[in-house]
């Protein structure tokens, strides 16, 4: 029935609609929304922020455990007679089921519609949503249970995170728990990658390292907040709207660089050590959470202002 569909949707194709689909699609990366939520913390709203940053980062965790578990290959490597946009196959790599792409947006889009008042405001962030499943699915690199489970998985992790959120105080001793309870997702996840790599040696390491990531990203964010939260406690306003944007553009330049570095580094040197892949992440959210946070309290906040 998937392929069916698919096949259905390979038919209205036209260059038109396909440059849309591209240009949708292209924003579902997860460097995008790394850089909207260093955005949002580093200048807007901090505790927002935790928020947006435990629903991704754990829905990133089940997604891609999710992928590893059950090795469902793409639409195309199913029925070698699909016809799959070829522009779309070199950002396909990993495996098909769920969808980290619809994971993505829907972490951030259901969570900024929950934050929403306006009606009109939530259905745009849905439509959102929406948009970037469909691209998925007509380009040919996911099928509807692809979109439809990563869509619903992320979901239900957004509206609990959320509704705890807003409807329950988060001081000192929650933040605490939400880190024992992030450490111990982390901690099975890591373990169950392990268990697959010394247990399916068909597995591929570039299949394992989108979770590897993900759990990296963990231990980064969970050490971060516990010192920021502890040690550091800034202020994310500016003492002027020029200086937001300068700390912004700092912060984002320096964060892409270290990610860029490490990465080439491990991928030319390191590619098979699946470790340094974790470290990578971990090291990247950290620098995001508490490191930079030093810099904007000395430079861009009252309390160091000169």
């Amino acid at each position: 029935m998937d392929m069916y569909f698919l096949k259905l949707l390979s038919e209205i194709r036209n260059p038109v609609l396909t440059t849309i689909n591209m240009v949708i699609t292209s924003l579902g990366g997860g460097t995008l929304y790394v850089a909207l939520l260093c955005l949002i913390y580093w200048c807007i709203d901090k505790k927002f922020a935790y928020r947006l940053g435990i629903i991704y980062i754990l829905s990133g965790m089940a997604v891609h455990s999710l992928k590893v578990i059950f090795r469902i290959p793409r639409p195309w490597v199913r029925d070698p007679s699909f016809n799959v946009v070829k522009a779309a196959k070199p950002g396909a790599g990993g495996y098909s089921f769920p969808s980290g792409h619809t994971q993505n947006t829907t972490a951030f889009l259901s969570t900024l519609a929950y934050r929403c008042k306006k009606p009109l405001l939530k259905l745009l962030c849905y439509m959102g949503i929406f948009l970037m499943m469909f691209s998925r699915m007509y380009l040919g690199v996911h099928t509807p249970t692809d979109v439809g489970v990563a869509f619903l998985l992320t979901l239900l992790i957004s509206l609990y995170v959320n509704h705890y959120g807003e409807n329950y105080s988060i001081d000192i001793k929650t933040i605490h728990k939400i880190n024992i309870f992030m450490i111990l997702i982390s901690a099975a996840v890591t373990i169950l990658v392990i268990y697959l790599y010394a247990t399916v040696p068909e597995l591929p390491i570039s299949k394992l390292i989108g979770t590897v990531k993900f759990t990296g990203a963990a231990f980064g964010f969970i050490i971060g907040l516990y010192i920021e939260k502890n040690y550091i406690r800034f202020n994310e306003k500016a003492t002027t709207f020029p200086k937001q944007i300068l700390k912004f553009a700092i912060g984002i330049i320096v964060s892409l660089a270290l990610h860029k570095g490490l990465s080439f580094i491990i991928k030319t040197f390191f590619a098979a050590i699946l470790p340094l892949y974790f470290i990578e992440y971990a090291l990247l959210f950290v620098f995001v959470i508490c490191v930079y946070p030093i810099f904007i309290k000395k430079f861009f906040t009252d309390e160091f202002y000169l």
